[in-house]
């Protein structure tokens, strides 16, 4: 198995972003603050995620199916790999509901109790990137778990 080494010769800081130079390769981090040991040669950044649906203001029934969606795109063009959470508290905690998702859309049955401060976060990763370098992205805004009120 090889191994490879290589010297950071310099380390730049500007505007939020840090830039290691090491011969040709250079090491970018973004203004995420990716951890050190999570940087990768060559690499143009972290996935990019945005959360269609729900994004805030929908009313999603208890027990029916909700279609979650989201658009994503990894800059090294690297196949992602998606988990999907939920929050029921403004996104003081989360739950994952799916995970190891190769799709944009998650068709969930919606089984979470009801109320109105539920947020949805997508989690991208790259299964063949080393470093499990991930993007993120959650709703905009809260929308509302509601059911039949019992008779």
């Amino acid at each position: 198995m090889k191994k490879l080494l290589f010297a950071v010769l310099a380390v730049i800081m500007t505007s939020g972003f840090l830039v290691a130079l090491s011969g040709s390769n250079a090491i970018f981090s973004d203004q995420e603050n990716t951890p050190a040991n999570q940087l990768v040669a060559g690499t143009r950044g972290r996935p990019k995620v945005r959360v269609i649906r729900p994004n805030g203001g929908e009313a999603l029934l208890v027990g029916t199916i909700a279609k979650l969606c989201w658009s994503a795109d990894d800059p090294d063009g690297l196949r992602l790999e998606y988990e999907v959470q939920l929050s029921t508290n403004n996104g003081m905690t989360w739950k994952t509901i799916a995970r190891d998702l190769d799709r944009n859309c998650y068709n969930w049955l919606v089984d979470a109790p009801p109320g109105f401060h539920n947020l949805v976060k997508v989690i991208a990763q790259s299964p063949n990137d080393p470093w499990r370098v991930t993007g993120k992205d959650q709703s905009d805004g809260p929308f509302i778990i509601w059911d039949y009120p019992e008779r």
